[in-house]
């Protein structure tokens, strides 16, 4: 794939990189159905000002799990995706992305106009050195039926988008039986190129892909690192610290799992399985988020929100109850699950519902109660349908800062 990917980039011209304030998470866009008289209602939130700007605009898009945005180093959208269409700066499809996820997503999903309905199967990255070229990965299902019912097959793929113009659609890059959510990535030693992580379904192989200046292509498999944990398809997340050192993986079935990463060399290391029996009780769905300081994990299930401290001997014994849900109806429970790290150091939570309303932590980096989270916090002018953004951490390996709490 990296014939394909280069050729296309050398086609493009090349653009001053300039001191780049990697502002590329600085939109973050909700939707479905509201108040606006035609399309789609959409959210937008604005992380460029202090404190964050909520509007509301008329988008073709309607947004569920599948989340994902891109805007320029300066924080001004571009591009965002409910993993059927891509969408521009102007929230109106971009011409031939009808055929982002071909095959089972496309003609079964996509018309019912929510979006492709599982958690992290879209993912914005810069083309390194030419951060208005955005790559997308996306991942899809396939169903397979012949001669019978077999289950299913899982893609990764990637497009390649810029000046509102698809450059590449939908290009395969891997076809196994995947962990379909889950897509996320972290930058490499060098704070210019990424690596992305991507799990076999109920086997222990992780697929470690990497993009660099001259394409993607898979670079490597780990095998037999969590050989005791049930690694299966379930409502969950997973997330690299900040600091690039961490990532972690939360589903309902298989518990938490915490690994060193090699940034350098992509490599997974050490795990630590935290087994959750109150989290798991009735295979509730949840999410995960790590705070700026790299310190502080927090693991959400549909009622419970816990705290563990990564930089603890014992992972497992850190843990700290930080809330229960509290009941709150609007008029559907404002229960927890999705998670975000943002740019205003703040995490931010939603429901696994269609609510108006987002949880935060409005300061992850303390200990215990003192981290500050607060239920129904942040009231959203339109109903969001169990979606929150997904992004890696952009300003990794740069000189800005993580998160900016001011």
């Amino acid at each position: 794939m990296r014939g394909v990917l280069a050729y296309v980039i050398l086609l493009i011209f090349t653009s001053t990189y300039l001191s780049a304030q990697h502002q590329h998470d600085y939109k973050w866009l909700f939707g479905s159905i509201g108040e606006v008289d035609s399309g789609f209602a959409t959210t937008v939130m604005d992380f460029g000002g202090t404190p964050v700007v909520v509007s509301s605009v008329e988008g073709d898009i309607r947004l569920r799990q599948s989340n994902a945005s891109y805007s320029d180093i300066l924080g001004n959208l571009l591009y965002y995706t409910n993993g059927c269409r891509i969408a521009d700066s102007q929230y109106r499809s971009i011409a031939g992305t009808r055929a982002l996820n071909p095959g089972y997503v496309q003609s079964r999903i996509c018309p019912g106009g929510f979006g492709f309905n599982f958690p992290q199967t879209s993912l914005f990255l810069p083309f390194p050195g030419q951060e208005e070229t955005a790559v997308l990965l996306h991942t899809d299902v396939k169903v397979v039926t012949e001669p019978a019912f077999d289950g299913y097959q899982e893609y990764v793929r990637y497009s390649l988008i810029r000046n509102d113009s698809v450059l590449v659609l939908a290009e395969p890059l891997l076809q196994d039986t995947l962990f379909s959510s889950d897509l996320t990535a972290c930058k490499t030693s060098d704070g210019v190129s990424w690596w992305v992580i991507q799990r076999k379904r109920d086997r222990d192989v992780h697929f470690i892909f990497k993009l660099d200046s001259t394409g993607i292509e898979l670079h490597h498999r780990q095998l037999y690192i969590s050989v005791d944990t049930l690694l299966g398809a379930a409502g969950g997340q997973s997330v690299f610290s900040p600091d690039g050192k961490r990532y972690v993986q939360w589903n309902r079935h298989s518990g938490i799992n915490v690994y060193d990463f090699d940034n350098t060399e992509g490599l997974l290391s050490n795990r630590v399985h935290i087994e959750t029996p109150p989290i798991r009780e009735g295979l509730n769905p949840g999410g995960c988020a790590i705070s700026s300081s790299s310190q502080f994990l927090y693991v959400s299930s549909l009622t419970r929100l816990y705290q563990y401290d990564l930089f603890a001997d014992d992972i497992a014994e850190s843990r700290v109850l930080i809330d229960t849900f509290d009941w709150f109806f609007t008029p559907l429970a404002n229960n927890f699950y999705l998670m975000q790290l943002a740019p205003d150091c703040k995490i931010y939570m939603c429901a696994a519902n269609g609510t108006n309303y987002l949880h935060t932590i409005h300061s992850p980096n303390q200990k215990g109660q003192a981290c500050d989270f607060r239920q129904h916090d942040l009231r959203l002018p339109n109903n969001n349908n169990f979606s929150m953004p997904n992004f890696p951490m952009y300003r990794l390996g740069t000189d800005q800062p993580i998160c900016d709490s001011s």
